[in-house]
């Protein structure tokens, strides 16, 4: 897939990173972090923001919490991990 078209994906903001401490995950205290995040965007006027992730992250709470998957493609140093775009609207 080397030289792959990538898409175009339009978002008013952007997520770039996110993590929480394994030995803190299952606490909730990522989904009060991005409840935060998604309260100042709406404070700002933003109506949708993008994030980056790839299969050595955990992808799927995005594609189990209201992101839509957009993009993907493989690591150019690594075809073994793919990177995911996912955006999310905010209204």
């Amino acid at each position: 897939m080397a030289g792959a078209k990538r898409k175009t994906v339009n978002f008013d903001s952007e997520l770039q990173f996110f993590c929480v401490d394994p030995n803190y995950r299952r606490h909730r205290i990522g989904a009060m972090l991005i409840q935060a995040f998604e309260t100042y965007l709406v404070a700002q006027g933003a109506d949708t923001y993008a994030l980056h992730t790839d299969t050595l992250c955990t992808y799927q709470y995005y594609d189990n919490n209201g992101y839509q998957h957009v993009d993907e493609y493989p690591n150019h140093l690594n075809p073994q991990i793919m990177h995911y775009t996912y955006v999310k609207s905010l209204s």
